[in-house]
């Protein structure tokens, strides 16, 4: 599952760097590097230089993480259609509220740390 959350991110953010998966996926710098290794290896990412800074590794889409990405949203529409049934856009509306406000409660603390 982390693999295809960190395939959809970089879809959705092509020449995006690891830093910035990393934020958009809510996971560690190193957690997101591991499976960008695993889907390079895989032939669905492919890794490149920023062209304003070369110190910064982007990271795009190969035609076959295209191919994945689009195989997995198609077979996933009878489940979502099914999943979401019923509710209202308002009311996913207010789920996505309330949810970017549990986000951003933890603010920039990691997983596990409590606040008082």
């Amino acid at each position: 599952m982390a693999q295809l959350q960190v395939l959809f991110a970089v879809r959705a953010q092509p020449r995006s760097s690891g830093a910035q998966i990393a934020r958009t996926c809510h996971i560690t710098p190193q957690t997101v590097q591991s499976l960008l290794k695993h889907l390079e290896k895989r032939g669905l990412i492919v890794r490149g230089k920023d062209p304003v800074n070369d110190r910064i590794v982007t990271t795009s889409l190969t035609a076959a993480g295209e191919r994945l990405a689009e195989s997995i949203e198609k077979s996933s529409l009878p489940l979502h259609r099914k999943l979401w049934q019923g509710v209202t856009d308002r009311e996913l509306d207010q789920l996505n509220d309330v949810l970017a406000r549990c986000l951003a409660n933890l603010g920039s603390e990691g997983p596990g740390t409590a606040r008082s």
